[in-house]
């Protein structure tokens, strides 16, 4: 409701859309989340945090179809958010996360993340993801 009257309020409000993707995508409904988020982005080019949203639907839809197209979108989106925001420790994370899921990628990719991630946060990696890195 609230997003709606931002909405209303501003048609050009960034934030609204986001919000409205965001919505969407809990409900399950990756494919038009997406457009939220896509709308979203043109309007602002450097939210960090749109770019985390719409990694999270790419990653929901990979799940359920395992076609590589979203992990490869997965993959950027989160790249995005680490370039507009250095200092986020999740996404990072999220990253080193991203390069286990497939033996297509070479594990100096996650190895590089997780080295990040360890440099803002010690404690942000997980010891299974470690391991996974690692191995």
């Amino acid at each position: 409701m609230r997003f709606n009257q931002a909405w209303l309020l501003d048609p050009q409000n960034a934030d609204a859309f986001w919000g409205f993707g965001n919505i969407v995508g809990q409900r399950g409904q990756y494919q038009e989340s997406l457009r939220f988020f896509s709308k979203s982005v043109k309007l602002n080019p450097r939210n960090p945090g749109v770019y985390i949203s719409v990694a999270a639907s790419l990653g929901a839809l990979f799940s359920e179809t395992r076609e590589r197209r979203y992990l490869d979108g997965y993959i950027q989106n989160l790249r995005k958010s680490a370039q507009l925001d250095p200092k986020q420790v999740s996404t990072f994370v999220q990253l080193a996360t991203a390069f286990t899921v497939c033996e297509c990628f070479p594990k100096d990719s996650a190895r590089k993340y997780m080295a990040i991630a360890d440099q803002l946060d010690s404690n942000a990696v997980s010891p299974e993801l470690r391991k996974r890195v690692m191995e």
